[in-house]
């Protein structure tokens, strides 16, 4: 079991600040439907019916790493075998754009 640390504070209407152990975030919208961002550069979207337990939540990363940020090349015997996302760790294969099709974080560019 891990320990883990949230705080949320209410900035105006629909404005929330987030601070938790790994950073900060900022959460837009209404019961039922919002969009947080937060400073490691993912994006959630959420949208529900409130009151029932049922909700459609979808994450990416925004924006991009630093233009000397290279991704680490691959040797030929590591070339047929599956890649395991650093976020997740579930085995997958990059999707075109080089990010995780499952959580959204980049692991390198698309073979």
């Amino acid at each position: 079991m891990a320990l883990r640390f949230r705080r949320s504070f209410r900035i105006a209407p629909g404005i929330k600040l987030n601070l938790t152990r790994r950073g900060l975030g900022a959460t837009v919208g209404v019961r039922g439907a919002h969009v947080s961002v937060n400073s490691n550069g993912r994006l959630t979207e959420s949208v529900g019916a409130p009151g029932s337990g049922l909700y459609f939540q979808q994450s990416r990363r925004i924006g991009g790493g630093s233009p000397n940020e290279q991704a680490p090349e691959q040797s030929p015997e590591d070339a047929g075998s599956s890649e395991v996302c650093p976020e997740c760790h579930q085995p997958m294969t990059p999707d075109a754009d080089g990010f995780c099709p499952k959580c959204g974080v980049f692991v390198g560019a698309p073979v």
